[in-house]
């Protein structure tokens, strides 16, 4: 998900992708908002006022988000901060929160590699041997996202624990 600051209770989500990692279905909305992005937000994304002008109303792309998750669990880099973002645009919409399970490769990654320099996602990346850079585009992270969950061994133990 991309958001145009950190706030969830002040900010905007202004883009969100996600992916099924069993069949590798994508969904993807640009999130029309009534403000201007902040010129860091353009630089670190690309994304720019024009195409937001032009994106999907948030309780539409809700909705649709709703139904491509399902009950599935839900994998991501630092999820609680889209999970945050989420479930308040899911309350101020009118709909239910998300209540999935949620895993987070950051916590599989720091037990399995806690020696990086830092645990950013293009370092973290890096040290399993994807040479990307991140985009901060949702679809695109996602992706890079997906690829990386194959490659943490502590992660991959996990699913094969799970019932």
């Amino acid at each position: 998900m991309e958001t145009d600051g950190l706030d969830e209770r002040t900010n905007k989500i202004i883009e969100i992708g996600a992916i099924k990692a069993s069949t590798k279905e994508e969904f993807h909305k640009i999130i029309k908002i009534d403000t201007k992005l902040p010129k860091e937000i353009t630089k670190l994304t690309g994304i720019t006022d024009k195409e937001l002008e032009e994106g999907e109303e948030i309780l539409e792309s809700l909705k649709e988000l709703k139904e491509f998750i399902g009950d599935s669990d839900i994998v991501g880099y630092g999820v609680k901060f889209d999970i945050k973002f989420i479930n308040r645009n899911l309350q101020l919409n009118g709909l239910n929160r998300l209540t999935n399970k949620t895993w987070d490769l950051m916590d599989f990654i720091k037990r399995e590699k806690s020696f990086l320099e830092n645990y950013k996602l293009e370092t973290v990346l890096k040290s399993y041997g994807i040479d990307k850079k991140v985009p901060h585009r949702a679809l695109e992270d996602s992706r890079l996202i997906d690829e990386l969950s194959d490659k943490v061994q502590k992660f991959q133990e996990f699913l094969k624990k799970k019932p």
